[in-house]
């Protein structure tokens, strides 16, 4: 008996097969190495000489060959960048502040509307008035944040109410939104504004990573696709949220979060790397 592969299932060595055979069993481990085990001068049982059975990626059934388990471009866009590395690398171009509207009056919130609603898909995230004490709240979400490919725009919550225009788009499944690490945002949306989004995309969800135990967020999945540094300020992610006006940097970092969120999207859709049920 002898293991096959790298999930050390047994296989027997008795059977006139070699680990490629192993691999058409639907009990087989889907991240089996995809090569003979046997002597080199065996067979494999589809014909093959060892070392050059083929499969297909597992993240998106692209065809590999050799040790391989995921093709050239999700290696490389499953590889978890150092932040040492990351800052050395150019700035990503993000939005500026003139690219960033307030729509905290109806005028504002009308003009902005008909482009909103024509756009195929929405960057969207949401700020909220940080806690510091141990058992504190959030009573946020306290700023709405969406983008399209040219703009953003910021929705204040004031007193916990939201705009009837804004709740109905969010609600809408016919106008997606992708953003990172939705789940909070969901919760607190749902929880303090009774808006149940309807069309959320969480990119989180659609990026892989070496480690299933990291969530990839918007400076490491920039820094994998773009190769580019996604400069995020923590000192001004930590700011009152709630307290109007914005300054141009609280608007330009809140616009940035939504915007860089749907350019990840639209670069792993150009590539051909979104799973079918999300592109």
């Amino acid at each position: 008996m002898r293991a096959s592969g790298h999930c050390i299932r047994i296989t027997d060595s008795s059977r006139p097969r070699c680990a490629c055979w192993w691999i058409t069993w639907p009990s087989a481990c889907r991240l089996l190495t995809p090569y003979c085990l046997l002597p080199v001068d065996k067979y494999c049982q589809r014909g093959e000489t060892p070392g050059c059975f083929a499969v297909s990626c597992r993240h998106c059934r692209r065809p590999v060959a050799g040790r391989r388990s995921a093709c050239k471009a999700h290696m490389m866009l499953t590889r978890q960048i150092p932040r040492e590395e990351i800052k050395t690398m150019p700035l990503f171009p993000a939005l500026t502040p003139d690219q960033v509207c307030m729509l905290d009056n109806p005028q504002a919130l009308a003009a902005a509307l008909p482009d909103l609603l024509a756009a195929p898909l929405l960057g969207f995230d949401t700020e909220s008035k940080p806690t510091f004490r141990k058992g504190e709240e959030s009573d946020g979400p306290h700023l709405i944040q969406l983008a399209d490919s040219q703009r953003a725009w910021l929705v204040p919550v004031v007193k916990g109410v939201l705009p009837d225009e804004i709740k109905a788009l969010l609600a809408d499944p016919a106008h997606p939104l992708v953003g990172f690490d939705l789940v909070s945002d969901r919760a607190l949306l749902k929880s303090r504004l009774g808006v149940e989004c309807g069309g959320l995309i969480d990119l989180g969800n659609l990026l892989p990573s070496e480690d299933a135990r990291i969530t990839v967020g918007a400076v490491q999945a920039v820094a994998r696709l773009f190769g580019q540094y996604f400069r995020k300020s923590k000192k001004l992610s930590t700011t009152n949220w709630s307290r109007l006006p914005l300054s141009p940097a609280q608007q330009a970092y809140a616009g940035n979060d939504a915007w860089v969120a749907l350019r990840v999207y639209q670069e792993l859709q150009a590539r051909g790397l979104l799973p079918e049920r999300a592109a």
